[in-house]
């Protein structure tokens, strides 16, 4: 064996890994990984908790493959397809802005879409070197490790198929972007220039993005919040990069003011937008992925009003 196919061998196994782990960081919380997919802003809201499962669940397959290598240069040429895939996704969601990190690992490991960009470059240059690389396979010489390959196919796809009915609903996607913001201690809110002191009384606070189709559909729900919020106070932050707020407001009818805010120092609060926050004396009350009705921020009110 060269040492261009040894080579060729050392990748496929490291690319095998490295899917491995990306695959069950995703299956270990699937409802936060459907929250990151929705970021990208590439298919309809209600089918990204299905397709965060298949995503998972193939890269989970293909590791699988590529450290048996049963099947090689398919199992090469499989992966360098769905870098690129990943890649592109990356590249729409930078570009237009409604991406802050790129989830390819879950919550085990967060990164800028910059840096999972690079990553993809060279992991689907490596993947391109090895496919050429790879020397031919002699299907005498690998009849076990593709029987092997086929009972680990099995026993993955069965497990698939139990855990179809278990993919996460809407509401435990909107659970999961909120997950352990309540409670949480909030006095100020980081802008670019100096931090946005909070009033120690009941706040409304909408985080959004100017390039979001979610935020923008909620905005007449966030006009009704705003209007009808009696004694309580209103912050609106749009935590993109370089928002148009002025235009946004325009363009979706927004009568609410809106504040800029950077989301990489937000990331204890921010999971997701559109987010809203109502938070009393410094303190997360409640915590909302889905824009809350008036009559559900009046509850949160009368609660703590009654001291529940």
């Amino acid at each position: 064996m060269s040492l261009k196919e040894k080579v060729a061998v050392l990748i496929s196994i490291a690319v095998g890994l490295v899917m491995l782990a990306a695959a069950v960081a995703k299956l270990a919380n699937l409802p936060r990984f459907a929250v990151q997919l929705i970021a990208y802003e590439l298919m309809p809201e209600a089918w990204t908790p299905r397709v965060a499962f298949l995503v998972a669940y193939f890269e989970l397959l293909l590791g699988v493959a590529l450290l048996s290598r049963a099947y090689p240069r398919p199992a090469l040429a499989t992966a360098a397809a769905l870098v690129g895939v990943f890649l592109f996704a990356i590249a729409w969601g930078w570009v237009r802005g409604c991406l802050e990190e790129c989830g390819c690992f879950g919550e085990m490991l967060s990164r800028s879409p910059a840096q999972a960009a690079l990553e993809d470059v060279v992991l689907l240059g490596l993947l391109v070197s090895a496919y050429r690389w790879m020397p031919p396979v002699d299907p005498k010489r690998v009849v076990r490790r593709r029987q092997a390959f086929g009972v680990v196919s099995i026993l993955v796809l069965a497990s698939m198929a139990n855990g179809w009915g278990q993919v996460p609903s809407r509401e435990e996607v909107s659970d999961a972007q909120v997950a352990g913001i309540k409670g949480r201690t909030v006095r100020s809110i980081p802008g670019y220039r100096e931090a946005v002191p909070l009033p120690r009384e009941s706040t409304i606070v909408v985080f959004l993005s100017t390039r979001c189709i979610h935020c923008a559909r909620a905005v007449p729900r966030f006009n009704e919040l705003y209007q009808k919020r009696g004694d309580m106070k209103f912050l609106a932050f749009a935590v993109n990069k370089d928002p148009d707020v002025q235009q946004f407001r325009k363009r979706f009818g927004a009568v609410f003011p809106i504040l800029e805010a950077p989301r990489p120092k937000l990331r204890h609060l921010v999971h997701g937008v559109p987010e809203v926050l109502f938070i009393s004396n410094h303190k997360v009350e409640e915590a909302w992925a889905l824009p809350p009705t008036v009559e559900e921020v009046q509850a949160v009110q009368y609660r703590l009003e009654r001291g529940f």
